[in-house]
């Protein structure tokens, strides 16, 4: 089904998908994502969604460049824990 797509952020895993941009601050496509794409997810996403990007965190360095992990992301919504940066960047927004 194709629709607009209002959000934060879509990240799409190893899967296609058919939509329309309606609101959306940052995207990364599934199997070929860009840097730029990739940067921009990292600019809005905790560190603690990426593999070893909380401890990369805690050394003031922000996460490897890359995707950020389903299970984490998955880990993080089940317990109610934040998946985006606050405005001003470092604290994580609800």
């Amino acid at each position: 089904m194709e629709g607009k797509v209002h959000a934060r952020a879509l990240v799409l895993y190893d899967k296609s998908a058919s939509y329309r941009t309606g609101e959306l601050a940052v995207e990364v496509e599934s199997y070929f994502p860009s840097k730029a794409q990739l940067r921009a997810a990292r600019d809005v996403l905790v560190p603690q969604v990426y593999d070893g990007g909380a401890k990369r965190a805690r050394q003031g360095r922000p996460p490897k460049l890359g995707r950020p992990s389903y299970q984490r992301v998955c880990r993080r919504l089940r317990e109610g824990k934040p998946l985006f940066r606050s405005a001003a960047g470092d604290t994580p927004a609800p």
